[in-house]
């Protein structure tokens, strides 16, 4: 039983370690975070520096920056990312947010501890842009109006055949838009 326990333990503590990593992302304050992380740790000096942005790319976003921070994440055996709070919102002449503004914790503890404890907080910009989407709509060509019985009743002509008089007008369908919303986050400074 002991060796079932031991082995629970093992799998949690390697599933927390790798809850930093994951695919890159730059559509969340959470998700730039992770992203940047996952660059730090894998010494990708080309990367890492993608993710940041103003103080903090100018402070860390070049090897020397990037092993300061390694260095107070290695003295912790396991990291995560934890609370998100929205700290401002710039809202656009039209209404619609522009900016948000986050800070993003970063916890971590060692083995023996039971509790994580923060480490570094993480400013985060979302620039947030909009743009129309189209979806759907058909445009094609104009076929006559059949008379006759075909119902339309009228006794008019009835066309057949490969021409049709009348053809060539062109008809659009205009299906319809919605709005699309596209989040670009960056992080500014690391506390």
């Amino acid at each position: 039983m002991k060796a079932f326990q031991r082995s629970i333990a093992l799998f949690a503590a390697l599933t927390a370690s790798v809850a930093l990593t994951g695919c890159d992302s730059i559509s969340s304050p959470q998700g730039v975070v992770q992203s940047a992380y996952k660059a730090l740790m894998k010494n990708d000096v080309k990367k890492f520096p993608k993710f940041l942005s103003g103080e903090a790319k100018q402070e860390y976003g070049h090897l020397e920056g990037m092993i300061a921070l390694q260095r107070v994440l290695l003295a912790y055996d396991t990291h995560q990312v934890g609370e998100t709070t929205l700290l401002e919102t710039v809202t656009g002449a039209n209404g619609r947010p522009t900016l948000r503004k986050y800070s993003v914790q970063v916890v971590a503890k060692n083995d023996v501890e039971t509790a994580f404890s923060p480490v570094m907080l993480a400013k985060v910009d979302c620039q947030i842009r909009y743009s129309m989407e189209h979806v759907g709509g058909t445009c094609g060509l104009a076929a006559p109006a059949h008379h006759g019985s075909h119902g339309g009743g009228g006794g008019g002509p009835v066309y057949s055949g490969p021409y049709h008089p009348g053809y060539g007008a062109g008809y659009c369908h205009p299906g319809h838009a919605t709005l699309r919303q596209d989040v670009y986050c960056s992080i500014t400074d690391i506390e």
